[in-house]
């Protein structure tokens, strides 16, 4: 039986792939902090502020006893988008990222971005224990993979896209996770490619990332 996987895009729509995903992904890590600050502010504030140092601690709320159900209100919130519009947006982030490449040709559904942004958000703005690398991996991931859904290329491609989401990440954090790139599916020969991105996304990351003041309050 002849194979159905589309032919590999050129080595041009694969750039050009990698900077789409890198700006998506910068204005993507901006707007998600900015959501967190936002969220933050009305639930333990009671006025609606994007600004939010985590570094700071947060004047005493007005909310009084009461105080203790925002983390149980945002457990609930984040439990119901979850279940209700995105299974697969639960848990930390790479594991799931990991299971997409693996068993799902690396394909990500569009919506698990938006879910998994909504309900982090909302996680860590109201309290809860959680990070931002994750939820933002899954989150890159799904941005390289809706990229590698929109234009047909076949699935070692679109691998290509996720890991240089998963890159595009790590320079916001400030790590790049080698043996994560040695363990991926496809080998070592998407390294070349994500670094591609990942140079492109450094220097669209000091016109979007570095000049907006919340995401540099790490």
């Amino acid at each position: 039986m002849a194979s159905t996987e589309p032919r590999p895009a050129a080595w041009w729509v694969m750039l050009v792939s990698a900077l789409a995903v890198g700006l998506i992904a910068g204005y993507g890590a901006v707007v998600f902090r900015a959501m967190i600050g936002a969220i933050h502010n009305l639930s333990f504030l009671g006025r609606l502020a994007f600004e939010y140092d985590a570094n700071l601690h947060t004047p005493v709320p007005p909310w009084g006893f009461w105080i203790i159900l925002v983390p149980v209100a945002g457990a609930i919130v984040v439990a119901f988008l979850v279940k209700t519009f995105a299974p697969e947006a639960k848990g930390h982030g790479v594991p799931e990222v990991m299971d997409a490449v693996y068993y799902h040709e690396g394909k990500i559904r569009p919506i698990v971005a938006a879910v998994k942004s909504i309900a982090s958000a909302v996680s860590i703005g109201s309290g809860g224990s959680v990070g931002r690398e994750g939820p933002i991996i899954q989150i890159g991931a799904a941005f390289g993979s809706s990229v590698g859904q929109i234009i047909p290329m076949p699935a070692r491609q679109r691998a290509m896209l996720i890991a240089a989401g998963l890159f595009i990440v790590s320079l916001i954090f400030r790590i790049i996770d080698l043996d994560v790139c040695a363990r991926w599916p496809i080998g070592t020969h998407f390294l070349w490619h994500a670094l591609n991105a990942a140079v492109l996304y450094a220097v669209l990351r000091g016109a979007i990332a570095e000049r907006q003041h919340p995401l540099s309050q790490e």
